[in-house]
């Protein structure tokens, strides 16, 4: 298939085919060859593209070097006045997280077991 209608086209014919209980797969051969649209092209988000190089582009701009902008994607992130490494900030968001998760699922199964007793 050389266009996204393509694959969208094909998918339906061979689900069509499943469902009537007449699927053949020597009727779709799919041939690999250069002209045929890939896995990445036809998922590919245009809108994270975006975004993420718009991040970059913010992120190495000469213009701003004295107060570089606090981009989703950067290396490092000013949270509280304190500029951080986006690492050591996710690794502590997410021992908060599991931390308090699992807080909650012993206070909830405590309550749940002094009742029942």
């Amino acid at each position: 298939a050389r266009s996204p209608e393509a694959v969208d086209r094909m998918m339906s014919a061979i689900m069509t085919e499943y469902r009537n209980g007449t699927f053949n797969s020597d009727n779709f051969d799919i041939s690999a060859s250069d002209d045929n649209i890939t896995a990445e092209g036809l998922y590919e988000n245009k809108k994270i593209l975006l975004l993420t190089d718009q991040a970059e582009a913010e992120r190495t701009d000469i213009t701003t070097q004295k107060a570089p902008p606090n981009v989703f994607f950067g290396h490092r992130k000013r949270f509280i006045g304190v500029e951080v490494s986006t690492l050591w900030l996710d690794f502590f968001v997410l021992i908060g997280l599991g931390i308090g998760g699992l807080t909650v699922l012993f206070v909830t199964l405590k309550r749940k077991l002094t009742r029942v007793k």
